[in-house]
């Protein structure tokens, strides 16, 4: 795979310290170090792929051997032309938001089927403009109670650089999680 083609950086999975004094398996319990507890953390990628259609067998193989469960994939180059079926990957559901006005651009995140439910939040959508597409996650393995009932992500591409543009996107991100917050 060539690094200049597909750029990645991956969240690690993570512990945290328990509240509920389960161990972690394998610790010894004369141990007097704090007892802890593993929080599931999705393993997520964010890649520049510009043009997904002919990179998806590299894209493919990169999701299945490092067991990625979220994919942010921004310029995918798609159009409303090209079905969901070109570009489908096994074990992988995918939402797309394709730029409509001109070429290039375009994001979908890829979620990996492993009995998470998720949505596509239509309504922190503004224009087209911005291209965002926000998606609420609820996995199976999120810490229950009050702490995490869903994830709230966002796949975003911003390509223009101008003082007026950058206000626009920061304004709109903003008014979009104070909405959903």
């Amino acid at each position: 795979m060539a690094r200049d083609v597909f750029h990645s950086t991956v969240v690690k999975y993570l512990q945290a310290p328990s509240r509920d004094g389960v161990r972690v398996s394998g610790q010894n319990p004369s141990d007097q170090s704090p007892q802890r507890s593993v929080f599931y953390t999705p393993k997520i990628t964010v890649s520049n792929v510009m043009s997904l259609a002919p990179k998806l067998v590299e894209v493919q193989e990169f999701l299945l051997r490092t067991q990625v469960d979220l994919a942010f994939i921004i310029e995918t180059w798609l159009k409303t032309t090209i079905a969901n079926t070109v570009v489908d990957m096994p074990g992988y559901s995918i939402i797309r938001r394709d730029r409509m006005s001109s070429d290039h651009g375009g994001v979908c995140p890829y979620i990996k089927e492993n009995g998470s439910r998720f949505k596509q939040l239509q309504e922190l959508s503004c224009c087209d403009d911005h291209e965002v597409l926000w998606v609420q996650l609820r996995s199976n393995r999120l810490p229950r109670g009050n702490r995490f009932s869903s994830l709230i992500v966002a796949v975003v591409y911003h390509s223009h650089w101008t003082e007026t543009e950058n206000s626009s996107m920061r304004e709109y991100l903003f008014r979009s999680i104070s909405v959903c917050c």
